[in-house]
């Protein structure tokens, strides 16, 4: 019985890996790609880049044809998925959050308010502009880190 090697060498840059660094490939030979999995990426990197707007245009129609062919779902089924199953909002009761100021700063930028919910309760707390909901987060919605923070620019406030 013939031993299978550990190993194998790329065709692209000519390094001996280990097999683990080959995609499966059930057409060839012994089983994996001749390429290894970082000079496939590259290649595959290197052709997007090199027409940016004909292989965009491809993405969209190839999108628009799988949701009209039922393979894909549309993209606002998370965002709808999430506000009805996870927080018990219509999309109108989203609407009607996120197309408002910013609770914090009263900030109001279109199409990126984000929904802010307590992450323990899941109740939603309101709309907020990217930079307070990240602001909030970097805390941890942590009541007494936030007091603290007021606190230290109050002090240096010279």
């Amino acid at each position: 019985m013939r031993e299978t090697p550990s190993t194998k060498t790329c065709t692209r840059c000519n390094v001996t890996k280990p097999l683990e660094e080959f995609a499966k490939n059930n057409r060839a030979k012994d089983g994996r790609h001749s390429r290894c999995k970082p000079c496939i990426a590259e290649v595959a990197r290197d052709k997007r880049n090199e027409d940016r707007d004909t292989y965009n245009a491809y993405q969209r129609e190839y999108r628009r044809k799988a949701v009209a062919e039922g393979r894909a779902r549309p993209r606002d089924y998370r965002k709808e998925y999430l506000t009805q199953y996870r927080y018990g909002l219509s999309r109108e009761e989203y609407e009607e959050i996120v197309n408002r100021p910013c609770a914090i700063c009263g900030d109001y930028f279109e199409g990126a308010m984000h929904l802010d919910h307590c992450h323990e309760t899941g109740k939603v707390r309101g709309g907020l502009c990217r930079r307070c909901n990240t602001g909030l987060g970097m805390f941890k919605d942590d009541i007494h880190r936030l007091t603290e923070a007021i606190r230290y620019l109050s002090e240096s406030k010279d």
